[in-house]
């Protein structure tokens, strides 16, 4: 491990330790300067609210994300296809959960996302498309984040709740771009005065 990688390690072991906030930007900025983690990601994460990676993402203007489900899932498309292939992979949890009769169909199209995201490829892009329709003509025209913000909108459907489906694919993304655990107090980007998480967070 070359010194470099000693001191990312060592300041992830601290911010695990202490889950303070300044351990946590101290961390992101060295993984950041060291190349290990993109700026784009960093944005994403802040776009999403993320307090830490908001002020990590300081001197850049945020766009703003729409309060409409369908056309905040859309602007994920600004960070490219995985947020929204991610984002598609969370809302079908839903309906799976909701509609049992689907069940083989629609994870046959969750096993297509998760390959896709494994190995983004043409090939694999196309499987994934296809899986979720009969209509492969139809499934090569639809930007994903359109697609996404489909499935993301019938899952609220499911559900009731707009604020549920857009709260669990928003903690996911946060945790991929970030490449870390979120924390309940992370995604809010609020801490407690002087609070210190519990062993279980």
């Amino acid at each position: 491990m070359d010194s470099e990688d000693s001191e990312l390690a060592l300041l992830e072991a601290r911010w695990r330790r202490s889950g303070e906030r300044a351990d946590l930007l101290a961390w992101l900025r060295a993984r950041h300067e060291a190349g290990g983690l993109e700026a784009e990601r960093v944005e994403l994460a802040a776009a999403l609210g993320h307090g830490v990676a908001r002020e990590a993402r300081a001197a850049v203007d945020l766009p703003e994300l729409e309060s409409d489900l369908r056309d905040w899932v859309i602007g994920l498309e600004r960070w490219g296809i995985e947020p929204c292939v991610r984002a598609a992979l969370v809302a079908v949890r839903f309906l799976t959960d909701a509609d049992p009769d689907q069940a083989c169909r629609r994870a046959a199209a969750i096993g297509a996302l998760e390959t896709l995201l494994a190995c983004p490829c043409d090939e694999h892009e196309k499987a994934a498309r296809v899986a979720w329709t009969d209509d492969a003509a139809w499934a090569a025209e639809v930007p994903w984040s359109e697609f996404a913000a489909e499935v993301a909108w019938n899952a609220r459907w499911k559900v009731h709740s707009e604020d549920e489906v857009r709260e669990a694919i928003r903690r996911d993304l946060l945790a991929w771009a970030l490449d870390a655990p979120v924390r309940p107090w992370d995604a809010s980007g609020t801490w407690g005065e002087g609070r210190t998480p519990s062993p279980e967070e």
